[in-house]
């Protein structure tokens, strides 16, 4: 609700001591962190490591501009390491500090090399990342995800994930409202990348008007939900799509606002497409995406989430 106040983002890691290691956590925590905490990226170590302390109208399809031709950019100086303290019984510490300035919001997809981290801002373009340990940050080229006025036309990254086809991100070109109660308008965008540094923008056919959620693949493809639109008078939610190769997309039979996925499992959380209120709310689940069966755990889902052994329902 407030609308003005920048969040400036601060990532913490942790200072290493020479007679504790850190071989049990390493990459695979920073992902988890990174998936529960969107915003903050985290390393950890034991205790006592340091001192206390809206879719109502297309838009024009933006141009194309041309993959970067390297990604070996010079490494964002880490600058002074922040000031260590313990938090939760584990020692914390911020790093890159100064690398993130202008940035107002941070989020955290995992790669094969380490993590991406993709900032972006209501009024700058978008920036990325690789962080292989927590603590050094890459700068990467971000040329497919600039705007050609970030004011009036924001970029945002919803989701990203490794498929059949290569690393495919997602997310929407917004044009904010011009006033708290009109309505902005967005569309769909799709980024695909061999190798999580080097991305296109690619065109795309088959996808409504509107932004792209949550992606996830499967052994054949990609399957993306697409964030519903609701006003005070009107709510709009849409199918489930899915594609073999990022660029053609086809809607399926389940009309959903999230998907997940966990060890091969897909699960959506389905909504009514008439009331966003309503209590029949369920889940359905997949394996490639063509075929949905849908178990009735509850009156009405919540939310639902995927961790390192399954599934959470709410």
């Amino acid at each position: 609700p407030d609308r003005e106040r920048v969040r400036a983002p601060v990532v913490f890691g942790v200072r290493r001591r020479p007679a504790r290691g850190l071989a049990g956590l390493g990459l695979a925590g920073l992902v988890i962190a990174a998936t529960l905490a969107m915003t903050v990226g985290v390393r950890m170590a034991g205790p006592g490591a340091g001192p206390s302390a809206s879719p109502t109208a297309p838009v024009s399809s933006p141009m194309v501009p041309p993959a970067s031709s390297s990604a070996s950019a010079p490494l964002a100086s880490p600058a002074a390491l922040g000031p260590a303290y313990a938090m939760g019984g584990l020692a914390w510490q911020e790093v890159g500090v100064g690398v993130f300035a202008g940035v107002e919001d941070l989020a955290f997809f995992p790669l094969d090399q380490g993590l991406l981290a993709v900032g972006t801002s209501r009024t700058a373009q978008t920036r990325l990342w690789l962080t292989t340990d927590g603590s050094d940050f890459q700068v990467l080229d971000a040329s497919a995800f600039q705007s050609d006025d970030p004011v009036t036309h924001q970029i945002r990254i919803t989701g990203l994930v490794k498929g059949p086809a290569g690393y495919v991100a997602v997310g929407v070109l917004a044009t904010p409202a011009k006033t708290e109660a009109g309505a902005g308008e967005a569309s769909p965008l799709v980024w695909r990348s061999a190798d999580g540094l080097r991305w296109s923008r690619i065109s795309t056919k088959g996808l409504p008007a509107g932004g792209m959620g949550s992606v996830v693949s499967t052994s054949t493809g990609y399957v993306a939900a697409v964030p519903p639109f609701g006003s005070q008078t009107s709510y709009k939610a849409f199918p489930v799509f899915t594609s073999a190769d990022g660029v053609s997309w086809q809607a399926t039979s389940v009309i959903a606002t999230e998907v997940v996925s966990h060890a091969g499992h897909i699960v959506a959380k389905t909504v009514n497409n008439f009331d966003a209120s309503a209590t029949d709310n369920f889940l359905a689940v997949t394996d490639d995406g063509s075929k949905w069966t849908t178990p009735r755990l509850a009156t009405r889902v919540t939310s639902v989430k995927a961790g390192p052994d399954g599934f959470v329902a709410t």
